[in-house]
Formats: structure tokens, sequence, C-alpha cells
């Protein structure tokens, strides 16, 4: 075999566990369906039936946002978009992780340790019987 066909073979094969594996990845984030309720994204409750959070990947929107629960009624919605350098942030249960430059930031957008010095865009966030409202204003943070 020719070196340029080894490495051709073996950079394929990379390639594809690579991309296996980040797909696998990925799919283990709960994504929540959502639909639009006037200016706000709606999403049912039940999207939370065995999670803390979901990611939500609205029309329009550059990164998802995070939506967090912390009661029944209490939830919060931040983008995930580093307020460093712009990276997508990672997201966890209990923190927010930017693999960037390593900014941390607490489930509710604010930064629990630098680079990063402000805090994630939030969203005002309402519920109404069985569904969790995103709107698109942000809180100033």
């Amino acid at each position: 075999m020719k070196r340029k066909e080894f490495l051709k073979i073996a950079c394929g094969s990379v390639t594809g566990m690579v991309a296996a594996g980040f797909i696998q990845g990925c799919s283990s984030l709960p994504l929540a369906t959502y639909r639009r309720k006037g200016e706000a994204i709606a999403i049912a409750k039940s999207a939370f039936a065995e999670t803390t959070f979901v990611l939500v990947q609205p029309e329009g929107f550059r990164y998802p946002i995070y939506l967090r629960r912390f009661n029944n009624d209490l939830y919060a919605a931040v983008l995930l978009q580093c307020t460093h350098k712009g990276c997508e942030v990672s997201p966890y249960d209990d923190s927010l992780e930017c693999p960037c430059h390593g900014s941390t930031y607490s489930p509710d957008g604010k930064v629990t340790s630098s680079p990063a010095t402000k805090n994630l865009t939030r969203f005002h966030v309402t519920t109404e019987n069985e569904t969790i409202l995103i709107h698109q204003r942000e809180f100033a943070n």
C-alpha cells in the first residue's frame, strides 16, 4: 500500500470515529421541542420529566438556550454563548463551562470563575399551567 493511500484510509477512519463520537455525545443532551407563543418560546413542562435542564435551539439563534428547572415554577434561561470570547458554553446539571478558556457559570448564568467577567445573557421566564415561556427580551446582566 502506498503512503498516500494509507493516509487517505487512516484519516477517513479517524474522521469517522470522531464524527460518530461527536454525534453520540450530542445526542445525550436533552433537546426540547418548542413552539412560538407570540414573542415567547413555549416549552412543555413535561420536557423535564427525567432531567433538570433542557436545551432549546430556536430558529434564528446561533447558540442554544439552556433552560434549567429549580422547582415546578422556577426556571432560568440563558444563552450558551460565553461572554469572554464568544465560544459555545457546555451545559451540565449544576454548572455551565466554556471549553475554550475555562470560564464557568452557575445554572442561572452568573460567572463563577474567570476569565469571563460578565454573566451570560439571561431571558425572562414565566410559567402558565403546563407551559414554560422564555421571553425574548433579555434581563439586564
